[in-house]
């Protein structure tokens, strides 16, 4: 407080003379300015970035929640896919082994395959980055076309929109 105290003071100093020398109006004129002035700086430094990055957390929301609903949507078509392709797994076997099927069926739909892991009679699958809509391609083509059963999904949100990655796809058959 006493550092407050002394700057106050010595700006009091500072003006205080020229403050005198001005007539009524001069001074309702400068104190006027002086109060919109000090509401233009909390405006500018306080208010406006809260309000910007507001706006912006909004929109981030919005497209995290149309992303959600996407998902949720594909998930509904995936379970009822797999409820219903047990029976069609065992006429529409397609030729090849677990991992020629997977690579085949990606390369169809244009998904780079990371990594692949056989294991416990069924396939580990990782992507690194693929668009949302040819990975729902890719799910559907192996579970028609490959014969095979979606066992786990693991996937996360891409660098972009519309981007995603495949941390697991655990798939038999």
């Amino acid at each position: 407080m006493t550092v407050f105290n002394s700057l106050s003071q010595q700006t009091k100093a500072l003006i205080d003379p020229y403050w005198q020398k001005m007539n009524t109006r001069e001074r309702t004129l400068v104190s006027i300015l002086g109060g919109l002035a000090l509401i233009a700086i909390v405006y500018v430094i306080a208010w406006l970035p809260v309000a910007n990055g507001i706006a912006e957390r909004e929109l981030q929301l919005q497209a995290q929640q149309q992303v959600l609903a996407k998902v949720r949507e594909q998930a509904g078509l995936l379970k009822a896919a797999r409820d219903s392709g047990s029976a069609a797994m065992t006429t529409n076997q397609a030729s090849g082994s677990l991992t020629q099927r997977v690579t085949r069926l990606a390369d169809q739909s244009n998904i780079s395959v990371t990594r692949m892991q056989p294991g416990q009679g069924g396939l580990l699958v990782v992507i690194d980055e693929a668009p949302f809509n040819n990975l729902v391609q890719m799910l559907n083509a192996l579970q028609g076309q490959g014969g095979m059963v979606i066992e786990a999904l693991d996937v996360a949100e891409g660098s972009a929109p519309g981007l995603v990655r495949v941390r697991k796809l655990q798939v038999r058959g």
